[in-house]
């Protein structure tokens, strides 16, 4: 808890001076996305949100700047006459949402990464008009809008003031924001009466956003937008939901097409953006986990396929000529983005068969050495070796009537999930897809597969803002394995903040209630009761296992400047 007091203060400063040497080790950056709430909500409400996030210990936000929604003429079927390179030429008003989680996530301590992403106008895509710009993006109007979103958040950009941006009743003033939160992620509950932040018991002090200053104000409207340091080229161009063809006639059969167009896109998108932010880091892939086999023409591209074939090599790795291959040179790019879901499974469920091309958070391994083959092979930059897992989560029942998983399984996956995704060395961060659950409206998992675009209920948060069970496990997270030799392997993910913390790991016998603590050891150190760990870490420790298997374990953890323990959330050890 925050120290009260000048006194507690400093004793507390002297703690942290004084404390013996930790046992953790840096976690993976926390990157969390929800577009609904960070985008298309009132500014109270924004505000709470960024606070709910700096209370789980979120490093960086990712949002989305939607291309058909930030362009001019976004349904016009000829290409509108204006700069698209210069933000200065778009219409300001559309920007406003963006500029403003972009100014207040500054102002709340978060990094930001932008998603330059969907859909396309309709004059960049072949689609018909009405429908999602999808198909055939064109690859140099992309590159334009990149160089436009870059530019604008190089720092330096300050909006021009003879624009109404950003206050006013304008194109996408209040009125809008409702429409379209109707339209595509339905209306919210109210809220419920218990919020995060009361529930993880943090003061309202001690919540942030302090500031006053806004895009509205007039000194704030003179000042450049802030910089953002990461973007990354599309979201998911291995799914039909985002980009199309997914694939294309060959001889007999179909071959990806989807990896060709993307290629174009990120050769152009990167260019474009470098030139004007060289100091800026550009991620590519944002791949889904999952795809098709291909034989029908139908689904998305398996994520290793698409790879490999945005690279313009086959399974062997030798080099293929199809859709523009003769032209190739090597894929650019700051970092390789992936969306490693395991939605209907444990997530130690690995690829395997038919289905050998997908990779869930399990395979980041067999994605991470591919990184490195192509590279070798100098077919990737050597820059794309940076893994980056952009989307993660588990949707829980409830809301979701029949879905497989409870609150409690997605409290426990979650931190197994990130443990995975620790393992790979290459690896840079781990990602919550999102903060709050969207309404679920009529979907129901055992009457139909279909759902309607956002109705997606993976949230830490029910959609009233009711916190489930893993807002907890998510701050501190305990995950047990047993390995061989009667060993237990222990690690947990701390994101309380940066204090020193002591833990001690405690056991339950089947069919007792009472718990004891057990010593865990580090390499070359002998065994412990308890040890300190900082309050942002990930800690590994072991200790013997039980003749019988324990009913569960814990963590108990104390701040230094604290006086009482407080216990986690019990988990049951999985097998290697």
């Amino acid at each position: 808890m925050p120290a009260r007091g000048a006194l507690a203060a400093l004793l507390t400063l002297l703690a942290l001076a004084c404390a013996p040497a930790t046992a953790g080790a840096a976690g993976l950056e926390t990157v969390l996305q929800d577009d609904a709430q960070l985008l298309h909500r009132p500014e109270d409400q924004l505000r709470r949100s960024l606070q709910e996030m700096k209370a789980l210990g979120v490093d960086r936000i990712r949002v989305t700047a939607g291309w058909s929604v930030l362009t001019r003429d976004p349904d016009a079927k000829a290409r509108p006459a204006f700069d698209a390179t210069n933000p200065a030429a778009y219409e300001q008003e559309r920007w406003r949402n963006l500029d403003r989680l972009v100014v207040l996530a500054r102002e709340y301590g978060f990094k930001t990464m932008i998603d330059i992403a969907f859909w396309a106008p309709h004059w960049a895509s072949q689609d018909a008009p009405g429908q999602r710009g999808r198909t055939e993006v064109d690859a140099e109007a992309f590159a334009q809008f990149t160089a436009a979103v870059a530019r604008r958040y190089s720092g330096t950009f300050v909006i021009p003031r003879t624009s109404h941006h950003p206050s006013g009743d304008g194109p996408f003033g209040e009125g809008a924001d409702a429409r379209y939160l109707r339209r595509n992620f339905g209306t919210s509950s109210p809220d419920s009466g218990v919020t995060l932040l009361d529930a993880l018991g943090i003061p309202a002090i001690a919540r942030g956003g302090e500031s006053a200053a806004t895009l509205g104000d007039g000194a704030a409207a003179t000042l450049p937008l802030p910089k953002v340091d990461l973007f990354t080229l599309w979201n998911e161009p291995n799914h039909p939901s985002f980009m199309r063809p997914q694939w294309a006639r060959w001889g007999k059969g179909y071959v990806p097409r989807s990896p060709h167009v993307y290629r174009a896109m990120v050769y152009r998108g990167h260019a474009a953006l470098k030139a004007v932010r060289p100091d800026a880091a550009v991620l590519v892939g944002g791949t889904s986990f999952e795809g098709t086999s291909g034989r029908r023409g139908t689904g998305g591209v398996p994520p290793l396929r698409f790879l490999r074939e945005l690279a313009c090599v086959d399974r062997r790795l030798q080099p293929i000529k199809r859709f523009g291959c003769s032209d190739f040179r090597p894929i650019p790019g700051d970092g390789w983005a992936h969306h490693p879901y395991t939605l209907r499974t444990k997530p130690n469920a690995r690829a395997r068969g038919a289905r050998r091309d997908d990779v869930p958070i399990a395979d980041l391994p067999r994605l991470a050495k591919l990184l490195d083959r192509l590279i070798a092979a100098g077919r990737l930059a050597p820059g794309v070796r940076n893994l980056w897992v952009t989307e993660y989560g588990y949707e829980t029942n409830p809301p979701v009537e029949g879905w497989i998983f409870s609150p409690y399984d997605q409290a426990r996956f979650l931190t197994w999930a990130e443990f995975l995704a620790s393992r790979v060395p290459t690896n840079r961060s781990y990602a919550q897809f999102l903060l709050r659950d969207l309404p679920p409206g009529a979907f129901k998992v055992n009457t139909s597969k279909k759902r309607a675009f956002g109705q997606w209920q993976s949230g830490l948060l029910h959609d009233d803002g009711t916190p489930k069970v893993s807002v907890y496990s998510f701050r501190a997270g305990l995950f047990v394995q047993r390995r061989k030799n009667r060993r237990l392997l222990l690690w947990g993910r701390l994101r309380l903040g940066h204090g020193i913390t002591t833990i001690a790991i405690e056991r339950r016998a089947p069919g007792s209630r009472k718990w004891r603590t057990i010593f865990t050891q580090a390499p070359g150190q002998g065994p412990t009761d308890r040890f300190t760990v900082s309050g942002t870490d990930a800690f590994q420790r072991y200790a013997d296992a039980p003749r019988r298997r324990a009913s569960g374990y814990r963590y108990r953890l104390r701040y230094l400047d604290g006086d009482h323990w407080q216990s986690g959330l019990q988990v049951a050890a999985v097998g290697r």
